[in-house]
């Protein structure tokens, strides 16, 4: 990112502030647009029409985090790094999620000495029902992983598990017990995306003991699901080995620590 980036775009972790991001302004830093749909998975040959003038979509996530990586390391200085910290919110902590130890493959050919980390930030989606016990927010992964042919792009690990359902490998809670590359994930106990748009609750908790009851069942469910991560922080490994890290707050936020978030960082 330039030094002159905007400030709504390089803030927090981005930061090339010292004064509110000390650890990581001097880093190389470089943000990847998010623009197939699907965190980096959809692998779809054939454009999808839209209705749109006759425009068409693309749903290449997978071949896209793959070229954006190599034209890193060919153009930009990628192969010459030491550490890599592979990081996003919302959508990009989901890809973090979804396929930080095959990016952690592909740089060991790229990038040969470096060490690898994620920074997963508000990515943690549930696969639970609204509070009507219907799981629209799964159906409509669903409906996207189909289209975009997803099952070739996520880990292979995880759809050896779930070979039956693979929609499971789009969801956080699927794929953190899997992951061998070390990690510190940032969540939300009370996530403000996911209230409103996973549990489809409206309703303001402050009016009614129901709502309240199921504004808190949200923060039970998450606890509960998150779980897989905070067991992984809380392991000791190996000698020589880095262990997971997390920090699992109790505000209603969504993300964090950049863009969206990157005031709270500050």
């Amino acid at each position: 990112l330039p030094s002159d980036c905007p400030p709504e775009l390089c803030n927090g972790l981005l930061s090339h502030d010292r004064r509110s991001n000390p650890d990581f302004a001097r880093w190389s830093k470089v943000f990847v647009n998010y623009c197939d749909g699907l965190s980096f998975t959809g692998d779809r040959d054939d454009p999808v029409p839209t209705g749109f003038g006759g425009q068409q979509i693309w749903l290449r996530g997978k071949r896209i985090l793959r070229a954006v990586l190599a034209a890193l390391a060919k153009d930009h200085g990628l192969a010459n790094a030491k550490r890599i910290i592979v990081s996003g919110n919302s959508a990009g902590g989901l890809t973090v999620y979804l396929h930080l130890d095959q990016i952690a493959a592909m740089l060991k050919e790229l990038a040969p000495q470096a060490a690898v980390y994620g920074f997963p930030d508000g990515g943690y989606f549930l696969d639970v029902a609204n509070t009507e016990g219907v799981h629209t927010f799964r159906e409509k992964m669903d409906g996207t992983f189909r289209l975009s042919n997803g099952s070739s792009g996520v880990d292979p690990a995880c759809l050896a598990q779930h070979m039956t359902t693979p929609t499971d490998c789009l969801f956080a809670q699927h794929m953190a017990p899997l992951l061998k590359t070390p990690f510190f994930g940032l969540e939300a106990q009370y996530d403000s995306w996911q209230i409103p748009n996973v549990l489809e609750l409206t309703c303001d908790k402050s009016t009614s003991a129901s709502c309240m009851s199921k504004f808190q069942s949200f923060r039970d469910s998450m606890y509960k699901l998150f779980q897989p991560v905070i067991d992984k922080a809380a392991l000791v490994p190996p000698p020589g080995k880095l262990r997971n890290g997390v920090f699992f707050g109790a505000c209603a936020v969504h993300c964090e620590a950049t863009v969206d978030g990157g005031a709270i960082w500050s």
